[in-house]
């Protein structure tokens, strides 16, 4: 590893802390580069003083906002640097070799090898920032014509590595389908393949383009889908590689990112950092949440159908993880808005956000709800409050246990009265007003604001008193039918009756009321 690192840092002049540029100096950003590598290379040759000191009179303590922005570019170009770097130990690159076909045995290890390298030397970078004071520092630059804190960038090229070393991992075992997608990726990006090497030591060189796989291994599975007869063991099985692969990739880098938080997390005293969009939730073209979106409508319209039992448990495993990392990355960014400060800053565009998850969470979960997939949908729309799904879910199976359970699990966020308006906008009057008595008391508070129903809920529970009250003051509102005036009546004084009111005041309630409409009064007498 430190000869590869040493390699990496070879433009890197060997400077003396005496030949550094004064501050009234001015050094190119590219000469910045250059010696910040230097200063990286003494902290690696454990000489820390020589590191600080020429760090120090780069990027003095006390620079304005513009050197500050300069500072961010620099670490970032270098972190680049780092996990795209040639890998100048593998004589290949120098020079030509024979083809050693489909796996690469030799290659595949040699690969492995150098990702976990560029891995090591990405933490010595980040220590190296840490150490000289550098990290705590660091601002944010544009990534995907959007801001994002400088730490997390950093993040995201050791996500990458992991991510391509769980693909060159697959790679030995679909050989086939992942050269293909390899070839597919390098010809979109007009790379050249050397003689001297092959298709995958180019991918796997440029660690930071990796994703760009994922829409090629999609487009793989399309064209495999298409020619392979449906009772073929190809045609289900490419459609399950192209799965594992995505899913494990995505998930080896949402596990580095929740292990080595602390290693990325920002100083207490930092200023409010933009809005956070991981690589793994990037939309657009070619973006992680176009191809888990894409495969999702793959899965369900195109093998789903034609699948057995067997496959088809095992296709909807694999969605399901899938659509785990597609929620996953909408909760991270509405987590960032919420930490805005002050909150209400952000507060628009959190509206916006929070929108758009319950219209794609509903989109993607729907379908599985139609195919009859309780289990996998109940998993996904428990994790991610889901509640219109989850009521669905429990009418369609008529499990009102299970509705309990939810009532009692989501007490907090409210689940009951979002059922009662389920109820309520589905005309569900009979089950909104047949519910268990440990729901009675939150039941009658959300029937406050709608008094037409309340009192038979009062009723139900033989609290004939406020259904009394409740019906009294439905027949005084109405002003416009005189029959359903007088029918409220009645229905008041026959709730007056079945209460437990004293005598005397029963006597008051049923003897006569008073009503008034358009300024006329009226006397109804029972």
């Amino acid at each position: 590893m430190e000869e590869s690192l040493c390699s990496s840092l070879a433009a890197a002049p060997e400077v003396s802390v005496m030949e550094t540029p004064t501050r009234a100096e001015h050094v190119a950003q590219e000469d910045k580069a250059k010696l910040l590598k230097a200063a990286f290379l003494q902290f690696c040759r454990n000489d820390l003083v020589g590191a600080q000191m020429l760090t120090d009179e780069l990027f003095p303590a006390d620079d304005d906002g513009e050197e500050g922005a300069e500072l961010d570019s620099v670490v970032v170009q270098i972190n680049l640097d780092l996990v795209d770097d040639y890998p100048a130990s593998d004589p290949r690159w120098a020079e030509s070799v024979p083809d050693e076909g489909v796996g690469f045995p030799l290659t595949s290890l040699i690969i492995l090898h150098q990702l976990e390298d560029k891995m090591k030397a990405h933490g010595c970078f980040m220590d190296f920032l840490l150490q000289v004071g550098l990290l705590e520092r660091l601002g944010q630059v544009s990534v995907r014509s959007s801001p994002m804190a400088t730490r997390l960038l950093l993040c995201e090229h050791a996500e990458k590595l992991q991510a391509a070393m769980v693909l060159k991992n697959h790679h030995a075992k679909h050989a086939e389908l992942v050269n293909r997608a390899i070839a597919a990726a390098l010809h979109r990006n007009n790379a050249a393949v050397p003689p001297s090497l092959t298709a995958a030591d180019v991918f796997f060189r440029e660690v930071s383009q990796v994703s760009s796989v994922f829409d090629c291994l999609l487009e793989e599975e399309d064209r495999s889908l298409k020619e392979n007869p449906m009772d073929s063991v190809q045609w289900a099985e490419v459609v399950l590689a192209v799965n594992t692969m995505v899913q494990d990739m995505l998930q080896a880098a949402g596990q580095y990112r929740e292990t080595k938080a602390c290693m990325y997390r920002a100083p207490e005293n930092a200023a409010a950092e933009p809005e956070y969009v991981p690589w793994t939730a990037s939309g657009g073209v070619g973006g992680v949440r176009s191809v888990i979106s894409r495969q999702h409508e793959i899965i369900l319209r195109s093998v789903y159908p034609h699948a057995d039992s067997a496959l088809r448990g095992a296709l909807c495993e694999q969605l399901v993880a899938l659509l785990d990392i597609y929620l996953g990355g909408y909760v991270a960014q509405l987590t960032s808005l919420q930490q805005q400060r002050p909150p209400v800053a952000q507060q628009e565009r959190y509206n916006s956000l929070e929108l758009e998850y319950g219209q794609r969470r509903s989109e993607l979960l729907q379908p599985l709800l139609e195919l009859g997939q309780y289990q996998w949908v109940a998993a996904l729309a428990e994790k991610y409050c889901d509640f219109d799904i989850l009521v669905q879910m429990c009418e369609q199976t008529d499990n009102q246990s299970r509705l309990q359970h939810y009532m009692a699990k989501f007490a907090d966020q409210n689940f009951a009265d979002f059922l009662f308006r389920w109820y309520m906008e589905k005309g569900k009057r009979g089950k909104l007003l047949s519910q268990p008595a440990a729901q009675h008391q939150q039941l009658a508070s959300f029937l406050q604001a709608h008094q037409h129903l309340s009192w038979l809920h009062h009723i139900h529970v033989h609290d004939f008193h406020s259904a009394h009250r409740t019906l009294y003051s439905q027949a005084n509102a109405e002003a416009r039918y005189f029959v359903k005036k007088k029918t409220l009546l009645a229905l008041s004084k026959l709730t007056a009756l079945a209460s437990e009111l004293p005598e005397e005041q029963l006597n008051k309630h049923v003897d006569g009321k008073t009503c008034f409409s358009n300024n006329t009064k009226l006397f109804i007498y029972f």
